[in-house]
């Protein structure tokens, strides 16, 4: 471990290790994964209830706040985004993103010129007044 572990607003537990892989197989052995999602990205470690995802939260909002026929678009790197780029209308992905199935998402941009091609996308399905 680099940092000991911390449960973050009682929801889920964070911590910063130096091996994510090993510490995620671990966690994966000895957490019932049917009721927790553990993941890893870079040194970082979580392991949150299965029923919190970020897909839930977008759509929580898409049903309370926005029009039912709005485009949903969203962008994500990692393994946890996956749930949230699903729901979306347009999910979006970096090339050099570590999600393993991004091949059914759009990728747009490497690096650090990610965000800007992800944000020229958004402004050009804005300005297609199919998608608004």
């Amino acid at each position: 471990l680099i940092s000991e572990p911390k449960v973050v607003d009682g929801k889920f537990l964070f911590a910063k290790v130096s091996d994510a892989k090993r510490s995620k197989e671990y966690l994966e052995k000895i957490l019932d994964t049917k009721k927790w999602t553990i993941s890893a990205t870079g040194y970082k470690l979580y392991a949150f209830p299965a029923e919190i995802t970020k897909g839930n939260a977008l759509e929580y909002i898409h049903k309370k706040l926005l029009n039912k026929h709005q485009t949903v678009v969203s962008a994500g790197d990692s393994e946890m985004d996956i749930s949230m780029l699903e729901y979306s209308d347009f999910g979006i992905v970096p090339f050099d993103c570590s999600i393993s199935d991004r091949q059914k998402f759009i990728k747009k941009g490497h690096g650090i010129y990610t965000a800007d091609k992800i944000l020229d996308y958004v402004i050009e399905l804005n300005s297609k007044h199919e998608y608004c």
